[in-house]
């Protein structure tokens, strides 16, 4: 996921904590519908993310 994401460390376990799918899903996806999943979930953790990271310095 990483490689997809480029998040290393507390970010990408935020990410993953996050944005997990269920498992039901999991089962039924193939590698195409996984990566198109998290690229689609790390596009909205961004817009999410960066108004956080706003808030937090804005303190």
């Amino acid at each position: 996921m990483s490689s997809i994401t480029n998040l290393k460390g507390d970010s990408l376990q935020n990410f993953m904590n996050q944005y997990h799918p269920e498992i039901k899903k999991v089962k039924k996806m193939n590698d195409y519908d996984m990566i198109s999943y998290i690229k689609k979930s790390y596009a909205e953790y961004l817009k999410s993310g960066s108004r956080q990271t706003a808030l937090l310095f804005a303190k």
